[in-house]
């Protein structure tokens, strides 16, 4: 029986972590580049490919 409770243990701890890497890969790069965005009056270009 306390196999089986560590087990238990050790799966919730692994998720809880697997959640906080992805929160911290993906969450917080978004959000650390939505703050370095500059904004400008001036809409974007878009450019035509180069047909390759």
């Amino acid at each position: 029986m306390k196999n089986r409770k560590n087990n238990i243990w050790l799966t919730i701890g692994v998720i809880v972590v697997c959640v906080l890497l992805i929160y911290w890969l993906f969450a917080r790069t978004l959000i650390v580049e939505d703050e370095n965005l500059q904004r400008t009056d001036v809409p974007a270009l878009i450019e035509p490919g180069t047909g390759e």
